[in-house]
């Protein structure tokens, strides 16, 4: 956040909390901790609506063949590059559909970059260079609502036609009547200003439940397994190889042998082992169905 910023005094998470101010108390902390876990989980679901909308504008940008671009700055940053990592293992997404922009590029992943939130040119050069347009979705995240670099990423977004989304901890520092705000409301943070705490916890607990309803809506999730995923490792061929001898009810040779002949597709091995078929036939079949499982007559 910038200090210079004369809205300072007035974001929430910049206030002091009365009660952590008072004391110094380890154990009197963590209660505190604790007290702030049911302000974040009333937080989100008073969010629910918003968070759902999210999710669809997430789903309708992947359908296009468009990309999710998140844009922060800092610990904010951080998350929505920690965010866009799971998406490739876990819902095998293309690298490159779903990315992070941070405010002090990459280096800013690990270390503080000073300064570079308030570079309000930065974030829509970044815009440009990305060359966003109307398929694309660009999801801002700044906990104080106004770093520079974010604000402005929106702002060229907008000029471009680009649907957008803000994700922040504080009323925004201007209004976009076409963009969805998703504004947490926590008040004070323990530390006051530090935003790695519950407004971090909050933002990464939207990322988390957005994505996976983005998922379910694309049939990437099926019966609360990740049927899209992509076996790339020992451990991820065991869940792959789990998925199948549950939702084809056959046991573990022939869930591998299925896995095999798919070429390393789940979806087409389930149905080789529960339809005995070759894989073309599975692969058409999942092609009429825009690859829904819950579409096959066979598995419902």
């Amino acid at each position: 956040m910038n200090r210079a910023d004369d809205r300072s005094h007035s974001i929430q998470t910049e206030r002091v909390h009365a009660e952590s101010s008072s004391s110094s108390d380890a154990i009197t902390w963590l209660d505190l901790f604790d007290s702030q876990e049911g302000q974040v989980s009333g937080a989100l679901s008073a969010l629910s609506p918003q968070v759902i909308h999210l999710s669809r504008q997430m789903a309708n940008s992947l359908k296009c063949e468009g990309r999710v671009v998140y844009f922060g700055a800092g610990t904010s940053g951080r998350l929505g590059a920690l965010d866009a990592a799971e998406w490739p293992p876990t819902f095998g997404v293309t690298p490159g559909r779903v990315i992070a922009r941070l405010a002090g590029g990459p280096v800013a992943l690990s270390s503080s970059v000073e300064g570079a939130e308030d570079d309000g040119s930065a974030g829509a050069a970044e815009v440009e260079s990305l060359q966003l347009g109307t398929n694309d979705l660009l999801v801002g995240i700044s906990a104080s609502g106004s770093a520079a670099f974010v604000i402005a990423a929106l702002d060229a977004a907008r000029a471009r036609g680009v649907p957008r989304a803000l994700i922040t901890a504080a009323t925004p520092s201007n209004i976009d009547e076409g963009r969805l705000d998703i504004v947490l409301h926590l008040g004070p943070e323990l530390l006051a200003g530090s935003t790695r705490l519950q407004a971090a916890t909050a933002t990464h607990r939207v990322l988390q439940r957005a994505s996976c309803l983005c998922a379910l809506e694309l049939g990437w999730i099926y019966r609360g397994r990740m049927v899209e995923m992509r076996p790339t490792n020992r451990k991820l061929r065991g869940r792959a190889e789990k998925i199948i001898t549950d939702l084809a009810a056959v046991d573990l040779p022939e869930a591998r042998s299925a896995l095999q002949l798919a070429n390393d597709d789940v979806k087409a091995a389930i149905l080789i082992a529960v339809l005995s078929c070759s894989v073309d036939h599975a692969k058409e079949r999942l092609r009429v169905v825009d690859r829904q499982l819950d579409q096959i007559e066979e598995l419902r």
